[in-house]
Formats: C-alpha cells, structure tokens, sequence
C-alpha cells in the first residue's frame, strides 16, 4: 500500500462492481475514500475500504443535491476528487458543474463540451469517420413509427442501442424489421435508438484500449480483449484478459485526437473476419466497467485520476508480475470455469474475481450468499410449478 501524501478526500459514486474496484483501487493507494450510495443491498455497500454514506440517490435528479449536502457537511476548502461510475452521473455532472466546481475536483472540467458530445451515440459516425476511423452505417430511429424507408440502405442484421446513457438494455441484435418493430414496442421509453449495421465477430473479437488524457495527449494505455459477455457479443463484457496491441492502441489515440479532454477514456474496438477495425463506442469522463483488470495489471487509472486533480505527478503504468485475467461473478458466476474448462485461459494465470479481496472479504461474503438464496429460491419455484 502506498501511504504518500495523499490528503484530499476522494468520493466515490456508488458501490457496484466498478465503483468497488474504484474505491479499493484508491483506498489502497492510502487516499481516504468515501462513498455515496443509496443500496445497501450492494455487496459494495459492506466494504471497509471505503466509509459508506446511504444517500436517497446517485442518479438525477438527486445526484447533485447528494454532492452538494456532502460537501457542505465536510466543511473545509480543500476539493474533494469526484469518481463518477456511469454515464448518466458523467451527463448530469458536466450539466451541473457550477453548482460542485467550487468544493469538487474533476479531471474533464475544463472539457465539459467534448465529454457531453461524445455521451450521445449519435454524434459518434461523424467523430469517427472525420478521423478516417470504421463506424458501422447507422441512423438514428426518433419515431415509434419503424418504416422500410427508414432501414432501406442499411443491411441487416442490425444492431440497435439507445442514443443516450442509461437506457434499459445495453444492445440487442436484430434480424429483420419485425424484430425492429418489436423491441421499438418494448423500449419505446428509450427513444431515440441508434440503429447500426452489425459488424461479423465474437466476444474474442472485442477489443478495448483505456488512455489517460492530459489535454487530449495520452501519458499512458492499456489494452485488452474481452473474453466473455452478456448477452454474447453485444452485452457487457463479463470476463476479459490483458493484450498486447499497437494498432488498437493507435486506433483510439487517432479517435480521441483533436479533443481537449483530460483524465480517463477508453474506447471499444472490434476486428471483422477481413482483419478491419470497427469503433463500437466510447467511455469518457469516468472508467469502464473492466477497470479492475486494468488495475490488476498495473495500470492505475483511480490513482492516475486522483493525483492529476490533485496537482501531483502522475504515474504511467507499474511493472507487473504476470498478468491476470479479470472474471465479474457477479454477471457471470462460471465464466471462470467454463473459461478454464474450453482451455481460452490457463488455470495458472494470474486472475481476479469481482468481490474478492483477501484484504476487503465482507462484499465478497455478501456476495455468496446472496447467489446461494437465488439459487435455492430458483429450486423451490421449479418444485412448486412441479
């Protein structure tokens, strides 16, 4: 553990997965971590690396207010680092920063316009072909209304998303207009949806590359290639292992060029059958979800954020050991197994689970026994209908 002075408080935006491995990320780089989240169902919710506070909510319209009365309640003028997980905190935030940039440190404040624009799917073909960049031929569907006119240059099968964070579902592939019309009737409330040609290839055929930006230049990258997700090639990656890539890691250097934004951003890749390489979608103003594999193998990016708002200097990636693979149990509780079992990873590669840490075991604890009470409640529900 690093016990360096590190004296501003850093707060963490809720206590799933992703925020977990944020909070512990900074928490053992001796920084004192709180954390505001509304759940304490959340295996999350149980971690003593972080001094927990039950918030009403982390999403709008409450989020703000939440940041604010925590702020006032910690007194002081020092800034307090702020770590937002999704992207409807990312979105809120840039909306409402004048409200926190008096008490709160951010890494993309000076960007509050690139990070708000590169959030909404539909400006992401222009961004990416002016960079001379693959995007999948896409529209944008703002009508309950689905024509032939409306996919007729577009080859299915299709994939559709919602245009801004957070929809209800992540992705859905679709085969023809009747499934387009279909998943329009259940998810009318997500309108607008990107529509978006889908691109050949598997979860091994996902990419990502995670920078850390200082006005637009990166000091430092990662890549890896997702191994499992849910649902398969289209949902959210559940187990994902270290790669070693130039050309993923020039092809979003080249996407992010021409940006002023500063702090973490990644950016998902995915390689057709001819060898191309297809821009999926970006994270800005906060990591992804696979932030622990990153911080596993030795690229920091809670600590790299913390002291680039902090005025200190900022670290590139640490020389590792070997590298590990990083398996979220909580989607996925056999990935690792099954993994194991179809030879994709080794049993004697390096590898971290979602909840586990020797030195933090009470989410982990939480987390056991809340998939064995799912289980023994699925039993008794096929018994009962038996």
């Amino acid at each position: 553990m690093n016990t360096g002075a590190r004296s501003a408080l850093a707060v963490v935006l809720g206590l799933c997965p992703h925020g977990l491995a944020t909070a512990r990320a900074l928490a053992d780089a001796g920084i004192e971590v709180h954390a505001l989240e509304p759940n304490s169902d959340l295996p999350g919710f149980h971690t003593r690396r972080a001094k927990v506070h039950k918030v009403a909510s982390i999403h709008p319209p409450g989020l703000i207010d939440a940041l604010v009365s925590f702020a006032e309640e910690r007194g002081g003028d020092d800034k307090i680092a702020l770590f937002p997980i999704n992207d409807t905190m990312v979105a809120d935030i840039a909306r409402n920063w004048s409200r926190l940039s008096d008490r709160y440190a951010l890494s993309w404040s000076a960007s509050l316009d690139d990070v708000s624009r590169l959030l909404l799917k539909e400006n992401l073909e222009p961004h990416t072909v002016s960079r001379g960049l693959n995007y999948p031929r896409s529209r944008l569907l703002e009508s309950a209304v689905v024509s032939d006119a409306f996919v007729a240059d577009l080859r299915f099968p299709l994939l559709a998303k919602p245009s801004k964070p957070l929809g209800s579902f992540k992705t859905r592939k679709v085969a023809d207009l009747d499934a387009l019309k279909a998943i329009v009737r259940d998810f009318e409330g997500d309108l607008p949806l990107l529509v978006q040609e889908w691109i050949e290839g598997g979860d091994t055929d996902l990419y990502f590359c995670a920078l850390f930006l200082v006005d637009g230049e990166d000091i430092g990258h990662f890549v890896g290639r997702k191994l499992r997700s849910q649902p398969p090639a289209q949902g959210q990656t559940t187990s994902a292992a270290p790669f070693e890539s130039e050309a993923i890691y020039e092809v979003t250097k080249t996407f992010f060029s021409g940006t002023a934004i500063s702090g973490p951003v990644s950016l998902e890749v995915k390689r057709d059958p001819d060898g191309m390489y297809w821009i999926i979608e970006p994270t800005v103003g906060r990591t992804d979800f696979w932030l622990d594999l990153c911080v596993q193998n030795g690229f920091d990016l809670p600590l790299m954020n913390y002291d680039f708002v902090t005025d200190k200097p900022v670290a590139g990636a640490s020389a590792g050991g070997r590298a590990v693979n990083w398996f979220d149990t909580d989607r996925d509780s056999w990935s690792f197994l099954s993994l194991i079992s179809s030879r994709q990873v080794s049993p004697f590669d390096g590898r971290r689970f979602t909840f586990f840490d020797r030195h933090d075991l009470a989410p982990w604890w939480c987390a056991v026994r809340q998939q064995l009470f799912r289980r023994l409640n699925r039993v008794r529900g096929r018994r009962e209908v038996g």
